[in-house]
């Protein structure tokens, strides 16, 4: 016990300045705690590089919290803007990742129409192709098929001229297949008639053909050397006879007589004229003159000339105009009053009582 209290007793130190004195014990123990500290240190050390906190306690050690430093905050951040520019960079290569599949999809989709196209195209050539033989098939069918040889022409509308000129114009043989014939050829042929107006041709399957026709009427007289030449309304020639029809004629046209022949029509200057006359004979077949008209003069066309024949009258109508009153009311009073009298009748001025007058032929 003695020796222990001695070695206590000598177990101190003082601090002179910066200067340690101490026992040979006491420098045991420092350099034990020098060694703890360095293995301290070397254990934070470790501990900041397997990531451990700083003011985590380890049993055993203690340790005082230390500072960060600038240097660490740089590199934290440093890490951060890698970390940003990396997620930045993923962004940017999955958008374009993206961007490629949708074009791809987008020139596959092109790719699809286009052969959906062309599908489409060809199915359309072919069905084409199928509906032109077959309908080759059936018209070399039709054209051979003895079901539709013609065995019979029907004519509708004819008076003047008989079905047997009709059919031998139209050029129709008996026989001959019905798709065979041509339309337009028929009614060429059936028009050479200058009676003829339309002509209509219809097939009337499986072997009969049907041509309506319509036909011009003879209304008025040419006077030709010994003959006549009949017109109907529209100045077509129709026909050339000795025979005189029941018509009146006109005389006084400019139209020559070599151009008097049946299919072709007056000229213009006539043309104009003989719609007046027309409207003549309008006028008094309206106002019930029984008297036929048996010419009509149409040399002046500011004199129209009607001569009533049977009556022994000749009326001097003027340029045709104010129809209603020269002929419904001068014309029509003038041939009852003046009955079985021959002369002439004056309504081609102005109508007023001395103007309108009948000069009986003495």
């Amino acid at each position: 016990m003695a020796r222990k209290s001695k070695e206590e007793e000598l177990d101190f130190f003082y601090i002179n300045g910066n200067e340690k004195i101490t026992s040979n014990k006491q420098k045991k123990k420092t350099k034990k705690k020098k060694s703890n500290k360095n293995s301290k240190n070397n254990n934070k050390t470790a501990n900041n590089k397997a990531g451990l906190a700083d003011n985590e306690i380890i049993i055993g050690v203690n340790t005082k919290p230390i500072e960060k430093t600038s240097d660490t905050k740089n590199n934290k951040s440093k890490k951060k803007k890698k970390s940003k520019s990396k997620t930045n960079n993923n962004k940017g290569k999955s958008t374009t990742k993206k961007k490629d599949k949708l074009n791809g999809k987008k020139k596959d989709n092109k790719k699809d129409t286009k052969k959906k196209k062309k599908n489409k195209i060809l199915s359309f050539c072919i069905k084409l192709i199928i509906i032109l033989v077959l309908f080759g098939v059936t018209l070399t069918y039709l054209i051979t098929s003895p079901l539709f040889d013609i065995s019979k022409v029907e004519i509708l509308g004819s008076s003047k001229i008989t079905a047997d000129t009709y059919i031998s114009l139209s050029g129709i043989t008996i026989g001959n297949n019905i798709y065979d014939l041509s339309k337009r050829r028929i009614i060429e042929n059936i028009k050479e008639n200058p009676y003829v107006d339309t002509v209509e041709v219809k097939r009337k399957l499986p072997s009969t053909v049907e041509i309506t026709v319509t036909e011009r009427t003879a209304s008025y007289m040419l006077g030709i050397l010994n003959s006549y030449a009949y017109i109907n309304n529209q100045g077509y020639i129709l026909e050339i006879n000795e025979e005189q029809i029941k018509a009146p004629v006109i005389t006084g046209y400019s139209t020559r007589e070599e151009e008097i022949v049946p299919g072709n029509r007056l000229n213009e200057e006539d043309l104009i004229k003989l719609e007046m006359v027309i409207k003549i004979m309008d006028t008094i077949s309206v106002n019930g003159i029984t008297e036929i008209v048996n010419e009509i003069n149409i040399a002046d066309k500011n004199n129209y000339t009607l001569i009533f024949s049977e009556e022994g009258k000749t009326v001097f109508l003027g340029d045709g105009s104010n129809l209603t009153d020269r002929i419904g009311v001068y014309l029509k009073a003038i041939l009852q009053n003046e009955k079985g009298k021959s002369g002439e009748v004056f309504i081609n001025g102005d109508l007023n009582q001395d103007k309108v007058f009948f000069r009986e032929k003495v």
